[in-house]
């Protein structure tokens, strides 16, 4: 089951607007008009509950749910799973030197590449702060997987024009692809994780396939 994240104001001002709406209702009779509303309202709180509020891809909790899902295919399907983990290098500088309102229009700008970037059945999520993820299904090899990362990095290459300046982005990414039928969603997260380390560690601006034993290798992160 899918966890849900914690309410914002953008949910407080959705619960007041459903309180006005529930309110109109009992006082004017309007009842299949509200309902309508009340049914839009529902739908825009599920969504903000499973979705980033500033890039709009999916959050931590929906992300890990499609993975769980890919997974269950993938038992009948036979063909393996894959899992982007994508850290923008030296992202902290954009915000010292133009501002965390800029930030966040790079992150938008980001997250919108990457999207152009993948086919319509995978899924493109913000995992938090510069950390983007990808789930890529019906994979034959990891090497379908590796492609996605090269598609990745050249949709960055083209600057981004940020608050009057002309920002190049750079990214280091881990690629973790599911190996048998006990791979579970964590496990899968946590790989992807690690190999993100392994190539911010070997330079950063590449891609890293986590391979068995490669947790050991990185401070703070076991299997």
């Amino acid at each position: 089951h899918v966890t849900a994240r914690s309410f914002d104001q953008r949910d407080l001002h959705l619960f007041q607007s459903l309180a006005i709406q529930t309110s109109s209702t009992l006082e004017n009779g309007h009842v299949e008009q509200s309902i309508a509303r009340l049914t839009q309202l529902q739908d825009q709180l599920s969504h903000q509950a499973f979705h980033d509020s500033l890039t709009d891809l999916a959050n931590r909790s929906l992300f890990s749910d499609r993975i769980d899902h890919a997974l269950l295919r993938r038992s009948r399907t036979g063909k393996p799973v894959a899992v982007l983990f994508i850290d923008l290098d030296d992202f902290k500088a954009v915000n010292d030197t133009l501002g965390h309102s800029a930030g966040d229009q790079l992150l938008i700008g980001v997250a919108e590449r990457l999207r152009s970037s993948l086919r319509r059945p995978d899924t493109a999520a913000r995992l938090g702060g510069d950390e983007f993820a990808v789930l890529i299904e019906d994979i034959d090899n990891p090497i379908e997987a590796e492609a996605v990362a090269e598609r990745i990095f050249a949709a960055l290459v083209e600057p981004f024009a940020i608050a009057g300046q002309s920002v190049t982005v750079h990214a280091s990414i881990g690629v973790a692809v599911s190996d048998d039928a006990t791979d579970s969603a964590s496990r899968l997260m946590r790989h992807a994780d690690v190999a993100m380390y392994a190539a911010k560690g070997a330079g950063k601006h590449r891609h890293v396939l986590f391979i068995s034993g490669m947790e050991a290798e990185i401070p703070g992160s076991h299997d």
